[in-house]
């Protein structure tokens, strides 16, 4: 069994294959599920990319315009929406 290295091509491999998720409108479970997936790793590092965690892998592009919403919407913008609708 091989595992991955956590070497810059395999993390931008596992970033291009995360942003792939979001982007393909063909498969919207998918995209929901790469979504929740970055409101997880958010909400259990709070947002520090670790040796262990699966934050460091969000795709850059997405963390500057979420949802393709323009750069208004910050990912700090998104994830706060996000965490008030958990509260209602």
């Amino acid at each position: 069994m091989t595992f991955m290295s956590d070497d810059s091509v395999d993390a931008d491999e596992v970033s291009e294959a995360w942003e792939e998720l979001l982007e393909d409108s063909r498969f919207p479970e998918l995209q929901q599920f790469a979504r929740d997936l970055i409101i997880y790793s958010f909400i259990t590092t709070g947002g520090n990319g670790g040796s262990n965690n699966i934050f460091k892998y969000i795709p850059m592009s997405w963390m500057v315009n979420p949802d393709g919403r323009g750069y208004e919407a910050s990912y700090a913008f998104y994830m706060q929406e996000k965490l008030d609708g958990f509260r209602r």
